[in-house]
């Protein structure tokens, strides 16, 4: 029997404020504002984790934590399909 790989679970125990979602599709700002309002929220910007050849390393954008007025920079909202 085929054995079901999906990455949600071992999310759940890895990461803090994770928010999982069930859906077929991922929805448009129009079909789900509240989800949207809800990735950026905190100046959060929203990055698509997804393994494969042509994928990037993830980093800060100057190798820092902090923007240029010397505050903390926003985070990153992580975005995971999870095909199951």
């Amino acid at each position: 029997a085929k054995r079901k790989l999906g990455t949600a679970p071992l999310l759940q125990l890895c990461l803090r404020d994770l928010v999982v979602k069930y859906a077929e599709v991922f929805p448009e700002p129009h079909e789900d504002p509240d989800l949207h309002e809800e990735l950026t929220a905190g100046g959060y910007r929203c990055a698509l984790v997804c393994p494969g050849p042509n994928a990037e390393e993830l980093q800060t954008e100057d190798g820092g934590a902090e923007d240029a007025s010397g505050e903390a920079a926003p985070g990153r909202t992580l975005i995971f399909i999870d095909g199951r």
